[in-house]
């Protein structure tokens, strides 16, 4: 059974190929109006806290390796000044919020790391930025750090004037002990910072809680508001994917009966079925991959799962309909 590209298959394989994309450009608008909702104030999760460490001589890898134990997603930032320009170091133990990108991208965890001086700059400092050896840079206190994406919105936010640091960097471009944590998905906030302060004492290093607060409705309810339109979305793109494939299905019912016509066996028809179909989901996967490397590499791992999990979802279906096309009649389906 050749895979032909009959009206049926070639509407499948644009809609399978579309779906992913829009699926994708919708997360991002969802989660970003959800970060443009939050940034006022400064922290993305549903809490946060100001901390302060009572001496000088800590090693940033000391701190961050006790978040690192943390299972729940949490990132420090602490804010400083260098050049006249506001700095901010960042360091998260899984995926930080997705902030809105004019090119390049954001810090991912393997970015965090020690000897590797990298910055994320606000658009309205991008004039500073400059090329060297086929890379760009900018200049923060006398230090080079790479750029590797720039912050921008339509409208103007206050993270345009801001340049982001790896926080292993932080005592380069300026010194502050006082830090912000900001619990991104916490159950029990109260209790992971007393699980950090003491964690912290262990290395032998002081910290002193200041103040806090809790962010449930600029980020609570927002997110519920949110997934309700994402899933909405989500079954839809699902259901008409089910609906096409039927389609699709029902446009080989000549040929099914005529395969069976011939001596081919119920499973074999199926089985041949199977591989035809799974060609077009591997040519559409494929191009759906190549956008997301390409435009959105943060959501490979997400364009994976929606494909693993559709796999199953469709396949069902699919069975049932050529299961039902093998009992029609040959005569009735040869018409």
């Amino acid at each position: 059974m050749k895979l032909r590209i009959g009206k049926e298959t070639f509407t499948l394989m644009i809609v399978l190929m579309l779906m992913p994309v829009i699926s994708i450009l919708m997360f991002e608008h969802i989660t970003i109006s959800e970060t443009l909702g939050n940034m006022d104030s400064g922290a993305f999760g549903v809490a946060y806290e100001f901390f302060e460490i009572e001496q000088d001589d800590y090693r940033m890898q000391e701190l961050f390796d006790v978040m690192d134990d943390f299972r729940q997603k949490v990132a420090v930032i602490s804010d400083g000044e260098a050049d006249g320009v506001k700095v901010r170091s960042i360091y998260f133990n899984q995926s930080y919020v997705n902030l809105p990108m004019k090119n390049g991208r954001f810090f991912s965890k393997k970015d965090l790391i020690e000897n590797y001086d990298c910055a994320v700059v606000g658009k309205n400092l991008s004039e500073r930025v400059y090329q060297k050896n086929n890379k760009k840079y900018i200049s923060i206190a006398g230090s080079e750090f790479e750029v590797i994406g720039v912050i921008g919105y339509e409208c103007d936010t206050i993270l345009d004037d801001y340049i982001y640091i790896n926080a292993f960097s932080q005592k380069k471009v300026f010194q502050s002990n006082l830090y912000l944590m900001d619990m991104l998905r916490v159950k029990e906030p109260d209790e992971l910072m007393e699980n950090f302060v003491q964690g912290m004492e262990e290395k032998g290093i002081y910290v002193e809680r200041l103040t806090g607060g809790m962010s449930f409705f600029n980020a609570f309810v927002p997110r519920i508001l949110y997934s309700r339109w994402f899933l909405a979305a989500l079954l839809c793109d699902v259901l008409c994917l089910v609906l096409l494939s039927l389609e699709w299905v029902n446009g080989q019912k000549k040929e099914i009966c005529i395969r069976k016509l011939l001596g081919a066996t119920t499973k074999n028809v199926l089985r041949l079925l199977g591989k035809r179909y799974l060609k077009i989901m591997l040519l559409t996967f494929l191009a759906g991959e190549l956008y997301c490397a390409i435009f959105h590499a943060g959501y490979m791992r997400f364009l994976l799962a929606g494909y693993f999990l559709i796999i199953p979802v469709i396949g069902i279906p699919l069975i049932c309909a050529a299961v039902q096309i093998l009992k029609t009649p040959l005569e009735e389906a040869i018409k």
